[in-house]
């Protein structure tokens, strides 16, 4: 987040239970949250002298005949606001597409780019252009 606010950009940091108990607690004190349909958030959240908002977003689905809710949660700098707060949730939620369909798919089961295969910075560049050209050939065909 410093990084960020020192070259004045946006985020929106995924957030899992008990990665900053910090600002879970102070969220979770605070009695009036905002909410939406779908979302709950608060602004200006003090983390090391630094304020931070967070938002909670579930979404709704029926599979098998069951409803599955499923929950997510975010740090950002950007104010959220009623009428913003589902849109800077869905802007989260596309970090797990673009991992699934793309990166995650190369990483774990065609290209076992876990590891570096050199330490020349180019090298590795040029390891994972050829990997990401292999994967496109493999989609077309």
């Amino acid at each position: 987040m410093n990084t960020c606010r020192q070259n004045k950009w946006e985020y929106i940091i995924r957030y899992k239970d008990g990665s900053i108990p910090s600002i879970a607690k102070e969220y979770e004190a605070i009695p009036e949250k905002k909410t939406t349909r779908n979302t709950e958030f608060v602004n200006e959240i003090d983390y090391n002298g630094k304020p931070v908002n967070m938002l909670k977003y579930h979404e709704e689905n029926v599979v098998k005949g069951e409803m599955n809710i499923k929950r997510f949660q975010w740090l950002t700098n950007l104010k959220v606001t009623k009428s913003n707060a589902e849109k800077i949730a869905k802007t989260g939620r596309k970090r797990w597409k673009i991992e699934n369909e793309g990166f995650n798919r190369q990483k774990n089961w065609q290209g076992d780019i876990t590891y570096a295969c050199s330490w020349n910075e180019q090298a590795l560049k040029n390891h994972y252009l050829l990997m990401k050209i292999s994967d496109m050939i493999k989609q077309l065909y």
